[in-house]
């Protein structure tokens, strides 16, 4: 079958073909509709894991998936053939179970749940990483009801959860996207590309400078706020300034937001710029 992969940590990932999966006596074999896309699937590849979970090569990339069981060993009794599934198969040995791939063999007590019918495969298959990530740091605190929490990373999914929790929910997003975030729970929003990343939208040209491109690619503009390195001088009240300078925060850290008189700690903290919560304090 053909499939992504890295024959090695750092290694380019490459299409390549490998051999079919054969189910186990307690396994399923999923025929992949559609993977989902995720960072961490490059961190995977350049061996950011390896002192965590053991990996075998060539290692077949990706984590998300929907598609549909193929066959089932004979003492699998979870799925039947023909069923719609989805999941996330962050599985040692890493890129024994990748989703990067036609067809995945994998245990029928891995994180797989049947697709809620009529929902879209392509859809199904981006929801279990971020899903997860969000529902972690959602649930990390004994409890949100009566909290006002401020979601950052993972937005869509912890603006609905938390609010579902019964929080106060400021999402971040553009005034584009406001009545969608409502949609989703949020009680008020706050534009990330206002305030003090508004001030300094212009000095995008010389960020750009320290990041020369690369040779043949074109220079463009960047897309998000520019930070300058004096807050003071510039003024403004941007709570997510250490988020943008790619800062790893870590639980109990605190953010400022003098607009609205409150206090962010940080509930739980992945990747830069990805995976933040943070609880106001007044």
């Amino acid at each position: 079958m053909r499939a992504i992969t890295v024959n090695e940590y750092g290694a380019r990932p490459a299409l390549t073909e490998v051999p079919d999966p054969e189910p186990g006596s307690d396994q399923v074999l999923i025929k992949v509709r559609a993977a989902g896309v995720n960072p961490i699937d490059r961190t995977i590849a350049d061996g950011a894991l390896k002192e965590m979970m053991p990996a075998s090569f060539p290692l077949i990339l990706g984590s998300d998936l929907a598609g549909v069981v193929e066959a089932v060993g004979e003492e699998a009794t979870r799925f039947t053939r023909g069923d719609e599934v989805f999941g996330l198969l962050m599985i040692p040995p890493l890129g024994s179970t990748g989703t990067y791939a036609e067809h995945v063999a994998v245990g029928e007590d891995a994180p797989l749940a049947r697709v809620p019918k009529g929902l879209d495969p392509v859809v199904a298959a981006a929801l279990p990483g971020a899903g997860a990530t969000a529902l972690a740091i959602v649930e990390s605190p004994e409890t949100l009801s009566g909290e006002t929490v401020l979601p950052v990373g993972v937005g869509s999914f912890a603006t609905q959860l938390a609010a579902n929790a019964g929080a106060h929910v400021i999402a971040v997003a553009r005034p584009s996207a406001n009545d969608r975030v409502r949609t989703y729970g949020a009680a008020e929003t706050v534009d990330p590309y206002g305030g003090l990343g508004a001030r300094c939208r212009g000095a995008d040209a010389s960020r750009r400078d320290r990041h020369p491109h690369r040779p043949g690619e074109r220079r463009r503009r960047l897309r998000r706020p520019c930070i300058p390195r004096s807050p003071r001088r510039h003024g403004g009240d941007d709570p997510l300034r250490r988020r943008y300078r790619g800062a790893r925060l870590a639980r109990g850290d605190r953010i400022e937001f003098p607009s609205r008189g409150v206090e962010l700690a940080v509930l739980g903290a992945g990747e830069p710029q990805r995976g933040f919560v943070h609880r106001a304090r007044e």
